[in-house]
């Protein structure tokens, strides 16, 4: 039989950690589920920003929640439609790809979700990209 301690290298890092601490793992059914936020980060991209928020909501496995980090846009992004149902963090100040991303990471910790998915405004994932 194949050692799976928390110094082999098997299993899931989780499994590891709870191993590795001589703690027990509950079942799944006792956890709640995994909840997965898609974070879609944007600069004066009113021309693109509705083709992201339609791919993200037409995902075969969706995602939990939608979060928009705005970096300070002056064209009218943050009142397009597709944003309804949406959470927007509006900087008031362009922070650069890697402060809409920090900013987005904090909100994902502190609403308690699991993983993240980011995206450029201008990206537009296949449908089954998530189920993929």
């Amino acid at each position: 039989m194949a050692d799976s301690g928390p110094d082999s290298g098997t299993g899931n890092l989780a499994d590891r950690a709870v191993l590795a601490s001589g703690g027990e793992r509950e079942p799944q059914s006792a956890r709640r589920p995994i909840r997965g936020l898609a974070h879609i980060h944007t600069f004066n991209d009113a021309d693109v920003i509705d083709g992201i928020l339609d791919a993200v909501r037409q995902q075969t496995y969706p995602v939990d929640g939608i979060l928009v980090v705005d970096n300070a846009s002056k064209d009218g992004t943050c009142d397009r439609p597709s944003l309804n149902g949406t959470t927007v963090v509006r900087h008031a100040e362009n922070q650069g790809t890697s402060g809409a991303i920090v900013t987005g990471m904090r909100f994902a910790l502190e609403q308690d979700y699991d993983w993240i998915w980011v995206f450029d405004a201008d990206s537009i994932p296949e449908p089954d990209a998530l189920k993929k």
